[in-house]
């Protein structure tokens, strides 16, 4: 019977040594097929994609503020991309043609916030409010 025991304890902690260390990886490496950009009341989110296909990417913007939200995308050279409304709670996709020698930024531009880099293959990352 110590026997059973024993091997019960063991694979418990063998179990719960690779689940837990699965769900921290998980959390670690938050990736997306695109790039995520979350408004927040006092912050941005952006989640980016791992690698980029055929030059082209994704950008989904989601409003989790209350107040609808107006921005544009642009380019290093402060190049207008494309302009964009978000209502409240709602997303809104968008793909371009993402050149990865090039910066590319989401500007909020209604309620104003700082602009937002978009790295390909960075892990989540969050964009405090300039105070």
């Amino acid at each position: 019977m110590n026997n059973k025991r024993l091997s019960f304890f063991l694979f418990s902690i063998f179990f719960s040594f690779f689940l837990t260390k699965e769900v921290f990886a998980q959390q670690r490496m938050e990736r997306a097929e695109a790039f995520i950009v979350t408004a927040m009341p006092s912050y941005y989110k952006v989640i980016s994609p791992a690698k980029m296909r055929n030059g082209r990417v994704a950008v989904i913007v989601q409003n989790k503020t209350l107040t609808p939200i107006r921005g544009k995308f642009v380019d290093e050279f402060d190049k207008n991309l494309k302009f964009i409304t978000v209502k409240s709670d709602m997303e809104v996709s968008v793909e371009f043609d993402f050149n990865t020698k090039k910066r590319f930024f989401f500007v909020p531009l209604d309620p104003a916030f700082q602009k937002i880099v978009l790295n390909i293959g960075k892990s989540a990352y969050e964009i405090p409010s300039q105070k």
